[in-house]
């Protein structure tokens, strides 16, 4: 949300020079696949539900995302499945549903943000891997939990109704 794609030091001079600018992050722009990943997290432990592609437009040099379709990778897939577990050991505080926001360049994996609330993905999630994932989190408030087993999932759509966001 709000982000724009800079392609001119004039331009980013004058965003440096507003206001806001003590709110802007500034990073390179990564040519690459938008991707995400969904995953129930608890201790340490991640159980990867889903990998996404995120269907995002370039429009007047603003990012839009427009919709999303889960489960386009398998979620067994060595690089997604290794990216989750090492987040969850780099933060063994993160607990239930998180998305991550992803750019796949070149088939390495570079994460944008971790995102440790409900995302877009979310909305077709229980759908696409046939479970209750607000069950699933609730079910891991028990002190003796643990993260589950995997599952089969299948690849489901979800599209943004315009001017819906995301």
């Amino acid at each position: 949300q709000g982000t724009r794609l800079v392609r001119k030091k004039r331009q980013l001079h004058s965003l440096q020079a507003t206001r806001r600018a003590k709110n802007l992050i500034i990073q390179p722009f990564l040519e690459g696949d938008s991707m995400s990943l969904s995953g129930l997290f608890k201790q340490g432990d991640v159980l990867l539900l889903s990998c996404n592609r995120q269907n995002i437009e370039l429009r007047n040099d603003y990012f839009s995302l427009t919709g999303c379709t889960l489960d386009v990778v398998p979620a067994a897939s060595g690089v997604f499945s290794n990216l989750a577990r090492a987040i969850a050991r780099a933060i063994p505080a993160l607990f239930g549903y998180a998305g991550v926001d992803l750019v796949l360049v070149d088939g390495r994996p570079v994460v944008l943000e971790i995102n440790p609330r409900l995302t877009t993905s979310y909305a077709g999630l229980s759908k696409a891997i046939n479970r209750n994932v607000a069950a699933m989190v609730l079910d891991l408030l028990s002190p003796a939990s643990r993260v589950p087993d995997g599952f089969r999932n299948q690849e489901f759509a979800i599209a943004n109704q315009p001017g819906e966001v995301p």
